[in-house]
């Protein structure tokens, strides 16, 4: 699911190049991904190219084994239990038992079809996502 960073108004019908710009003044940890979204006058409205954009991660959760077929075991160092949600690469959520164990959890991803997936947890107020490869 895409969300709205910001809107910025346009100038109105113009024969010349306009230029705009805008700020996510809060991104994710890890890697996000942007497109702008412009709607002409008469309603039509046109996406951009898709832009990746990877902020430095902190380093407090690892998944493995990557790539991986059936099991994948997420590791934090968090003393505060995290959110933790896989995402496909149509960025729909996955429904999966997550079965915890102190500072790991273990997940049964046998049941996923082969392809690239987005592990993201969060933790007292920071986001980080890793890409794990399904087998």
């Amino acid at each position: 699911d895409w969300k709205n960073v910001r809107e910025v108004k346009g100038a109105g019908s113009s024969s010349s190049a306009r230029f705009y710009s805008a700020t996510d003044d809060s991104p994710y940890k890890g890697v996000s991904y942007y497109r702008l979204q412009q709607t002409d006058i008469n309603g039509k409205i046109t996406y951009s190219a898709m832009r990746v954009v990877s902020m430095k991660l902190s380093g407090n959760f690892s998944v493995y084994p990557n790539p991986a077929t059936d099991h994948i075991l997420i590791s934090y160092a968090h003393n505060d239990k995290p959110q933790i949600e896989i995402y496909n690469s149509n960025g729909q959520r996955m429904n999966l038992h997550l079965v915890e164990n102190g500072t790991s959890l273990s997940i049964n991803i046998s049941g996923m079809s082969p392809g690239i997936y987005f592990v993201t947890l969060t933790a007292n107020g920071i986001m980080e996502t890793r890409k794990i490869i399904k087998n």
